[in-house]
């Protein structure tokens, strides 16, 4: 699915992969071949290693055994993308790959749609002053749940 559009005078081009997400690299290399002028990339993903509902931005890096991830890699020949992580939390009584691929409940389903609608001051100052100044400003350090855009006056 695409969908593109422009944002404070930067087109922007939104692309959710229909491949299985293990695949995810083959949807992201034919995106950025068609549009070869694609300059900037944010992959948002999921990850177990944060707590529910808890957002950061990441500038390439380790790819945290994540498949999705880890084919995006391999298609760039590269680990040094952007990225938005949405925290889904580790299941302690459940097979990973059972939890990742079955509905969450109605609770965490919400408290992820909410952290989505959070990210989006975030996804703004990426898209005007870089990845850095997303982590530096939306990365909150020891909270559950990250509310982008207040707790940014924060000390902590």
């Amino acid at each position: 699915i695409l969908g593109t559009g422009m944002y404070k005078g930067k087109k922007v081009l939104l692309a959710k992969p229909q491949t299985y997400m293990n695949l995810s690299g083959e949807a992201v290399i034919q995106v950025l071949n068609y549009y070869d002028n694609i300059e900037e990339l944010l992959i948002i993903h999921d990850d177990l290693d944060l707590a529910e509902g808890t957002i950061r931005f990441k500038e390439g890096g380790g790819l945290a055994g994540h498949n999705g991830l880890k084919s995006i890699a391999f298609h760039l020949h590269s680990n040094d993308f952007d990225r938005l992580r949405i925290g889904i939390g580790r299941p302690e009584f459940q097979k990973v790959v059972n939890y990742v691929l079955e509905p969450f409940s109605k609770e965490k389903q919400e408290l992820l749609d909410q952290a989505i609608k959070d990210s989006i001051p975030g996804v703004e100052t990426w898209l005007e002053e870089g990845v850095q100044k997303a982590m530096n400003l939306y990365n909150q350090k020891n909270t559950q749940k990250n509310n982008l855009g207040k707790n940014e006056n924060k000390k902590e």
